[in-house]
């Protein structure tokens, strides 16, 4: 018995599976199932010259690189919904299983860490979380082209002490701001973006938190002392409120809302893949430290900073889920029941079956 792995590429991959075929000759039957809509250079294995090269471009994480990481067989680029339909049609007939790939840990994936280097500003952290418990809910996040004077009067009002001034801010749409936090400059239009081509490579690891009570004093000060003493790994906090917490929680998966103050993103990275033992039990040190002053029953976590530590499927109970959904979970088991009631899409947090 011998073992392969597919990737649709930018969107999925084939989990492991074993069959008695050889590897080449499941890769013809798949390629020749897919002849009716393949594109040119639309379809890759191995032995094709540019394999290395195209699976490396998507690779963010510099993990996904190593010789240790299971690497796919084949690697085909649908470029609409057709050709999605038609690859899961051809992988049934195979009996193939697809691994679905999202967030930031598998093959792609964006990290804040681009900008992270810049100059930064010292400020009361404890002051930040009561100014953003007063601020959240200001209409200025809610606006439609809401003005640099408007958010510059409420911030220097609420919080004085960071200074912020009118020619620290800029107005752009979103996708401005995509390319600004990816550091490019302003001539380059935003198509670099399909590309797909990061500005940056590094090993890193991540994991969330939400915080929905200000930290005490005596919390952030036993925090700095715990950072302080390692060189990573780094904490985001992105605060959160206004709009956002006016949505109910069953509207759509994504639960974290109504009384949420900020999102934590734990991040730890490096260069030098002998370092990774080191850098992964840093965060989680860090991680660990924050039990006491973040959400809890579930310890909520954003799912798109994926974190195996959580949990996995086969591997413990599905509490992860509750983690990433809270009890939209239920719902989305239900979803996944009915429509793919075969476990075709799965992956290690993929939602599980309904027993």
């Amino acid at each position: 018995m011998s073992s392969s792995r597919f990737v649709l590429f930018l969107l999925l991959s084939l989990a492991p599976f074993s069959f008695s075929h050889q590897k080449d000759q499941i890769q013809e039957t798949f390629h020749e199932c897919l002849s009716n809509i393949q594109t040119p250079k639309s379809f890759f294995t191995p032995n094709d010259t540019n394999f290395t090269q195209i699976l490396k471009s998507r690779a963010i994480n510099l993990k996904f690189r190593t010789p240790s990481t299971p690497k796919p067989d084949a690697i085909f680029t649908p470029l609409n919904e057709t050709h999605i339909q038609t690859a899961v049609i051809c992988a049934k007939k195979l009996g193939i299983h697809l691994r679905t790939r999202s967030g930031g840990h598998d093959y792609e994936g964006l990290s804040y860490t681009s900008v992270m280097g810049r100059p930064f500003v010292v400020i009361d952290l404890s002051k930040m979380q009561d100014v953003n418990v007063d601020l959240a809910d200001n209409s200025v996040w809610a606006e439609t082209g809401a003005t640099i004077d408007r958010l510059v009067q409420i911030m220097n009002t609420g919080f004085p002490e960071l200074g912020l001034k009118k020619e620290d801010c800029f107005q752009m749409s979103w996708i401005e701001s995509v390319m600004h936090i990816m550091e490019y400059p302003k001539i380059v239009p935003p198509s670099v973006l399909l590309e797909r081509k990061p500005s940056f490579l590094n090993y890193f690891k991540a994991k969330s938190d939400f915080v929905r009570e200000v930290i005490p004093e005596s919390g952030l000060e036993g925090m700095w002392k715990i950072m302080l003493e390692d060189e990573s790994p780094l904490m985001i906090w992105n605060p959160y409120g206004g709009i956002m917490s006016k949505i109910p929680e069953s509207s759509i998966p994504f639960p974290h809302r109504n009384g949420v103050l900020f999102k934590v993103q734990y991040v730890s990275a490096w260069m030098d893949p002998a370092m990774e033992d080191k850098r992964v039990s840093e965060i989680r040190k860090v991680y660990d430290y924050m039990t006491t002053y973040v959400t809890k029953s579930p310890r909520e976590a954003y799912v798109n900073y994926r974190d195996l530590d959580i949990g996995m499927n086969g591997k413990s109970d599905d509490s992860w889920g509750f983690k990433y959904f809270k009890d939209n979970f239920h719902t989305l088991r239900k979803i996944k029941t009915k429509f793919d009631y075969s476990n075709f899409f799965s992956h290690e947090q993929s939602i599980p079956l309904i027993d």
